[in-house]
């Protein structure tokens, strides 16, 4: 497989989604979810724990001339700012599955829909929060859009 060949990645893509993403899409209970949400979860914390562990923060900060200059002259990019705010919008499009969610508890009431709710947006939150914090401080101006294309050649990367 060539990296720069559109079409197959295409049908990968097509593939994988036929046989994965749509089964899964198509369940009514989402408690039927449960492992797969497990793993899912599984997977986010590694992928957090790998920017943490191989993002080179000291160095970067260090060489930005500590913390408090990093603080003192990071600013907001304004060319891109809106494009992280449709990221993030585009992060929230999972509400139209939270009555189905909410109908699969097994009591379902006000006080324990919102603690699910609480408890999973803060777990969110600051893993979230975590991963953007330290791939910023590891790789400073030059942070992509994607954190693991700044990874570079290595035994972690996956990508060319």
């Amino acid at each position: 497989y060539d990296v720069e060949d559109v079409y197959m990645a295409r049908i990968i893509l097509t593939v994988s989604t036929l046989l994965v993403i749509f089964p899964l899409s198509m369940q009514r209970d989402m408690a039927a979810l449960a492992k797969t949400s497990i793993v899912s979860v599984c997977f986010d914390l590694i992928m957090v724990a790998i920017v943490v562990v191989i993002s080179p923060v000291k160095e970067s900060v260090a060489e930005a001339g500590g913390l408090a200059t990093v603080v003192q002259t990071s600013t907001i990019h304004w060319d891109t700012f809106f494009v992280g705010v449709g990221v993030l919008s585009f992060a929230f499009v999972c509400h139209h599955a939270s009555f189905i969610i909410a109908g699969s508890l097994e009591r379902p009431t006000k006080q324990r829909w919102g603690m699910v709710t609480g408890n999973a947006l803060t777990f969110c939150g600051c893993l979230a929060v975590l991963c953007g914090t330290v791939g910023y401080l590891g790789f400073m101006e030059h942070t992509d859009g994607n954190i693991l294309n700044n990874l570079g050649e290595g035994p972690y990367n996956a990508g060319p």
